[in-house]
């Protein structure tokens, strides 16, 4: 399903040396332009004028234009982008990703919008402050992924989990002590976000807990009662580390001709009492939870009728 959305990228972006000097590539290289001034339908203009439409909703123009144009025209470049290993466009996305995240909060979540831009721990600010259906008011920090897309690996999928767990740990800086807390790790087309072989094997899952291992008894003769679990070690969240992250939401922006974006959440079963969400906050998600000394998945909607609640909410209407 593709809403019928204006086009809100020059609004936004013209005036800005970055989007003025853009041209259209010629040779297939990563370029900034595909988002900026690409076909509008395409799956990641839609998205994009989602998150712009949101904005213009909240009254949070002004704020966002002028981090928009802020951007440093180098930074948008395919020479800056190789060398740092990300892609061109990240710079954009950075800030495009706050808003697209509050939609989606918004719209699959059914959470209510309470404020922009709450001071957090030490008075730092995050990026959102929600409500539950319970009435529980949620701070929200968003972290943007920047990822090299290039490159292969054979025969074994290499583990991101450090690179997750230092995303975390930026964003924990701001949560604070008081309310319960949430980040949210937003990719596109993310390898990282990625779920090859389910939840319980994602990099994300990974960060929080230790690698999944399988175990197995071995009498020298056949293998005997195997299991499989985390290993608990290198863990990002324990009993006294990390107590102030509630939960963690991955939000991977991908699709084809129409946007299909993937979702899930872990919560944190170490998390202060004042710091945890409430049990059915995130129940319209797949997610990781630990009841007493058990974990297990929950199933939540398919990815895309969670798309489809965000495009029935109409959010990008004033």
């Amino acid at each position: 399903m593709i809403p019928e959305l204006d086009d809100h990228r020059a609004e936004f972006w013209s005036g800005s040396e970055w989007f003025d000097s853009l041209d259209e590539p010629r040779d297939g290289i990563s370029s900034a332009w595909w988002l900026a001034k690409g076909d509008r339908s395409s799956w990641f203009a839609v998205v994009a004028n989602l998150g712009l439409a949101y904005c213009l909703r909240r009254g949070l123009r002004d704020h966002f234009r002028r981090r928009f144009q802020s951007i440093p025209a180098k930074d948008v470049s395919h020479a800056r982008a190789h060398a740092e290993r990300r892609s061109a466009s990240f710079p954009i996305w950075e800030i495009l990703s706050e808003l697209v995240a509050a939609a989606f909060v918004e719209g699959a979540l059914g959470w209510r919008y309470a404020s922009h831009e709450p001071p957090g721990h030490q008075m730092a600010r995050g990026d959102w402050e929600f409500v539950t259906h319970e009435g529980c008011s949620v701070f929200i920090e968003v972290k943007t992924l920047g990822e090299w897309v290039h490159g292969e690996w054979v025969g074994i999928r290499p583990s991101y989990s450090s690179r997750l767990s230092a995303v975390l740990k930026r964003a924990y800086r701001q949560l604070p002590r008081d309310r319960p807390t949430l980040v949210i790790i937003v990719g596109t087309n993310s390898e990282i976000l990625r779920m090859p072989f389910g939840l319980l094997h994602s990099d994300l899952f990974e960060a929080f807990f230790g690698r999944t291992i399988v175990r197995m008894k071995f009498d020298g003769v056949q293998a005997t009662d195997p299991s499989m679990g985390p290993s608990f070690r290198n863990m990002f969240v324990q009993r006294q580390k990390h107590s102030r992250l509630g939960a963690a939401i991955a939000l991977n922006l991908r699709g084809l001709e129409a946007p299909r974006p993937e979702f899930y959440g872990i919560t944190n079963p170490f998390a202060r009492p004042e710091s945890a969400l409430p049990s059915l906050a995130l129940s319209p998600l797949t997610r990781f939870v630990v009841e007493g000394s058990e974990g297990r998945i929950v199933q939540g909607a398919e990815p895309e009728a969670l798309w489809n609640r965000i495009l029935e909410a109409r959010l990008w209407r004033p």
